[in-house]
C-alpha cells in the first residue's frame, strides 16, 4: 500500500529518500508530486532520472519559485550528465 504524498515529504525532511521515493503515490497531474519525486532522484545522485521528473513538473505548470528552482536544479542534472547545451537553455528560460 501506498503512502500520501503528505507521508512521503515528511520521510524526505527526515533524509529517508529511498523510503520517500516508494511513499510518494502516484499523483499524474500534481507539478508539485513530480517536483519533489524530481529533487529527490537528484538529492540520490540519480540525475537520469530527475531529468524527465523535473521536465514533467514543468510541463504540468509548476509556478513561482518552484518553477525557477526546477529549472536551476534541471540545469544542474543536465550539466551533471554532459549535456551542457540543454543546461543553458533550462538556467535561460529560469531567469
Amino acid at each position: 500500500m501506498h503512502k500520501s504524498f503528505e507521508e512521503g515529504m515528511a520521510l524526505r525532511s527526515q533524509r529517508r529518500l529511498k523510503a520517500a521515493l516508494g511513499a510518494v503515490d502516484e499523483e499524474p497531474r500534481s507539478a508539485q508530486a513530480w517536483f519533489w519525486l524530481a529533487a529527490t532522484l537528484d538529492n540520490r545522485a540519480e540525475e537520469s532520472l530527475a531529468i524527465p521528473a523535473y521536465e514533467r513538473a514543468l510541463r504540468l505548470g509548476l509556478e513561482g519559485e518552484g518553477r525557477v528552482k526546477a529549472l536551476a536544479w534541471l540545469a544542474s542534472s543536465r550539466s551533471k550528465v554532459g549535456d551542457h547545451r540543454a543546461a543553458m537553455a533550462a538556467l535561460s528560460k529560469a531567469e
